[in-house]
């Protein structure tokens, strides 16, 4: 199997691409105080989803096979001022409802039909919309110039 990988990593933001036989959207990480964590791993055990804890991080298996990373070490993130991600839109069958990862993180479902469900709060959002993959489509970063299409097909938008 041939899988190239290729990585952004500017400050708070860590996008990372894999090409291979099979494309597929792995996981999306997110770092929390640990009062957050705390929340999040009760409300991924009462949604009956996965939960591998780690030394260094933690996996949340969700129904759609992308995972959720919960990551409580500050020291992995430099300075606050650099490019991060505001929005990512993601590609999956509604079977399961979205709103359950808003319910898992705490995030406020913005607008909801049977075609999208849209979630966030102050600081950023994700959008998902009803098709029959699993696969991120889009991902909207600030201080950031870039209008770009990865390897897989991901649209990668920046405001600078």
């Amino acid at each position: 199997m041939t899988f190239r990988i290729i990585e952004m990593v500017n400050g708070q933001t860590n996008l990372t691409f894999g090409h291979g036989t099979q494309d597929r959207f792995d996981h999306i990480g997110i770092l929390l105080r640990e009062t957050e964590y705390k929340r999040i791993v009760e409300n991924a055990e009462a949604l009956n989803w996965k939960v591998s804890e780690g030394e260094r991080r933690t996996f949340i298996s969700t129904p759609w096979r992308f995972r959720i990373e919960l990551q409580i070490r500050t020291e992995v993130v430099s300075d606050q001022n650099h490019t991060q991600i505001k929005a990512m839109e993601m590609d999956l069958p509604f079977q399961e409802n979205p709103e359950s990862i808003a319910r898992l993180l705490g995030l406020t479902i913005v607008e909801q039909d049977e075609e999208k469900v849209e979630m966030g709060n102050k600081d950023w959002k994700l959008v998902f919309c009803n098709k029959n993959n699993s696969c991120l489509s889009s991902v909207y970063f600030t201080k950031c110039n870039i209008h770009a299409i990865d390897p897989v097909g991901t649209k990668l938008v920046g405001e600078g």
